[in-house]
């Protein structure tokens, strides 16, 4: 049941409840378990209960337990979903921009009746493609104004259904393996003509470029390249595109891949290469992205 922490007493905390569910479902009394969220850390404690009028008092705890909770991406909302959701007795619906397992960010139009950064959101409802709505509270952790001018609501959902939150979360890392394996196709294809020529220990080697950016060069690894290991130092790394020599500089390997015991992919991080090097290995960049 979601509620919001609004005050601190001697011995006791006060929750205002969100969300009270069907008739019957607000205790009364007795022994409750309670999950404090603040920000993006949670604490569990156990507290004796008891109801006054709309609120919920419980006796403060003599110990909280971090909760470990699941690092969520956040991706981008499919085109065309929205969230309902009530600010007192006015209900409006808003475009969402990006969402994780345990948030939204909500485009505001800047019209009268949204609701203003700390919020308590009482009912929230979105639709994912596929199954039903997901209902729950939720509490507006920020307004910001993005790049593009636009200003988002940041918002924490609350009191999710067991169902509701697993199947967001699934949902959420589906669609993050998803763009991964896209963006890792996409790369390939772009620097299909890109390979790297390096030498370690004496031994020169043509490497195939899997990605590239400003700070470093990911290529594919073979068996020779065990001496490949995270920290080495290589003096001369060159990056060529077809017949062109795009960049030659120092590199660093920042991370080795293996696979029983073979290498199958490194990541170099470029030391210091020079200016006219950057400048064209970002018109590379450019023609392939």
């Amino acid at each position: 049941m979601p509620a919001r922490l609004v005050g601190l007493e001697a011995d006791e905390l006060r929750f205002a409840v969100l969300a009270p569910g069907k008739p019957g479902m607000l205790p009364t009394h007795g022994r409750g378990r309670v999950s404090l969220h603040v920000s993006n850390r949670a604490w569990a404690f156990e507290g004796e209960l008891r109801r006054t009028g709309g609120d919920i008092r419980i006796s403060r705890p003599d110990e909280l337990r971090p909760i470990q909770q699941r690092v969520s991406a956040r991706i981008a909302a499919p085109p065309g979903m929205t969230v309902l959701f009530s600010v007192g007795d006015t209900v409006l619906r808003r475009p969402v921009l990006d969402l994780s397992a345990r948030g939204l960010g909500v485009a505001l139009l800047g019209e009268g009746g949204e609701p203003a950064e700390g919020a308590a959101l009482a009912e929230v409802q979105f639709t994912l493609p596929l199954g039903p709505p997901i209902a729950g509270a939720a509490a507006v952790r920020h307004i910001r104004t993005l790049a593009s001018g636009q200003r988002q609501a940041g918002f924490d959902l609350l009191g999710l259904h067991g169902a509701d939150a697993k199947r967001l979360d699934a949902w959420v890392r589906g669609q993050t393996r998803t763009g991964r394996r896209e963006a890792a196709q996409r790369a390939v294809q772009a620097f299909a003509d890109t390979r790297v020529v390096l030498a370690a220990n004496g031994t020169p080697r043509t490497r195939v470029v899997l990605d590239a950016t400003l700070e470093g060069v990911t290529l594919s690894a073979e068996a020779l390249d065990r001496d490949l290991t995270p920290g080495a130092t290589l003096e001369a790394v060159e990056l060529w595109r077809g017949e062109d020599r795009v960049l030659r500089a120092p590199a660093r390997v920042l991370d080795a891949v293996v696979h029983r015991g073979r290498p199958v992919q490194v990541e170099l991080a470029w030391c210091f290469p020079p200016g006219e090097a950057v400048a064209a290995f970002v018109k590379l960049l450019e023609r392939v992205r």
